[in-house]
């Protein structure tokens, strides 16, 4: 995993859930009244300031150590309104104040930390400076060279997975979701229905592991950003008997 998706985080971590709900709904909606921040999902401390690793999740959540490096003093979502604000340490766009952050072995307690989450897979959600090695890149291909042993899938917000696929079954899936269709402005015509939204996670051995989007509007399952699948990765959405 090479430093150029490291050094992009910043400026692509909104191309996540925000890309779909933009992709496959009419538009999300403006507040009424007064100014709206779009906060980066960050955190700082005395190191600096580390970003959310939306695109990766922990391969063994046992290396979150005890060793708390930060604690957050103040979350800036619905308290700052002032586009101006300089955050210092101890912000945090949308952790609660309180929020500890952990030290996670292999990496240095200055590149990668971690937070309890029990909405998130593997217990724990990653923030990182820019510039650190050993984290996904956000390319698909990168994934499919390095081999996954299995691949898993989650609804989103959920900790248990509804499938793992693993051996000679990878392979099947992978193909799905690599022979897709760009459709780049595509525009769901579902009407009154949010699209369900899952986690595609390959296990590569690496610390951190590659995940991607996928969302089902219920006429079309989108994966990444503006990838049409067949029909036939509904297959894998839904728990074995």
């Amino acid at each position: 995993m090479g430093n150029s998706a490291a050094a992009k985080r910043r400026a692509r971590w909104v191309t996540g859930i925000l890309l779909f709900c933009l992709c496959l709904s009419s538009g999300c909606s403006n507040a009424r009244y007064g100014s709206v921040i779009d906060w980066v999902d960050f955190v700082m401390t005395e190191d600096g300031i580390y970003e959310s690793v939306w695109n990766g999740v922990l391969r063994d959540p046992d290396t979150v150590t005890d060793e708390v490096i930060a604690t957050v003093r103040y979350k800036l979502d619905e308290n700052v309104h002032d586009s101006s604000y300089r955050s210092k340490p101890g912000d945090a766009a949308f952790l609660e104040k309180g929020t500890k952050l952990y030290r996670v072995k292999g990496f240095a307690a200055e590149d990668v930390l971690a937070v309890r989450a029990d909405d998130q897979i593997g217990g724990y959600k990653l923030y990182a400076r820019e510039q650190v090695e050993r984290l996904p890149e956000e390319s698909f291909q990168a994934a499919l060279r390095a081999e996954p042993s299995s691949v898993s899938i989650y609804r989103l917000g959920e900790i248990q997975p509804l499938r793992v696929v693993s051996g000679e079954a990878v392979q099947p899936l992978i193909r799905l979701l690599q022979y897709t269709t760009y459709t780049p402005n595509y525009r769901s015509n579902v009407e009154g229905k949010d699209p369900t939204f899952y986690k595609v996670v390959f296990d590569t051995g690496e610390p951190v592991l590659y995940t991607f989007m996928l969302a089902d509007d219920g006429t079309n399952v989108m994966f990444r950003e503006g990838y049409q699948t067949d029909d036939g990765i509904r297959d894998y959405l839904t728990p074995l008997p």
